[in-house]
């Protein structure tokens, strides 16, 4: 080549070719969507927390259901003419912690004293229970 004649120019592109990197990024977008795909998804992992929580939401009415039962049985045995029991049909109060298998239910109720007259009262009826059956429970008429 002379001091006269200029370089030719090669035309020819040693660089990355953008269909390939076109081709590479859509593989990339579909390996990622997959195994997105191929673990548990959150709405089954919300799903299975719902469940656990209706389960233990159902054994925790079921335990309210035997403790209010045992309450207005401990009731009746207490009260001094108790064919003049009357209790509501309204759902009692109670209290419970979450994860505690101790129920407080109250009661209201009346019935007659030995002298015929009609008092009114609460009773509070502390439940403690070992999975779903009572282990022990106490009673307090107010």
């Amino acid at each position: 080549m002379s001091e006269d004649e200029t370089p030719q120019r090669d035309d020819t592109y040693d660089g990355v070719d953008a269909a390939g990197v076109v081709v590479a990024l859509a593989f990339v977008v579909s390996v990622l969507f997959c195994c997105g795909d191929c673990g548990p998804s959150q709405s089954e992992d919300e799903s299975s927390r719902t469940q656990k929580t209706e389960e233990s939401e159902e054994a925790k009415d079921y335990r309210l259901g035997k403790a209010w039962n045992l309450c207005e049985r401990m009731v009746e045995e207490r009260v001094k003419a108790p064919s003049t029991l009357d209790l509501p049909n309204l759902a009692p109060t109670y209290n419970s912690q979450p994860s505690s298998n101790v129920f407080v239910v109250g009661l209201d109720f009346s019935a007659k004293n030995p002298m015929g007259v009609r008092l009114e009262k609460t009773a509070e009826c502390t439940v403690t229970f070992n999975g779903q059956e009572i282990a022990d429970a106490g009673i307090e008429i107010r």
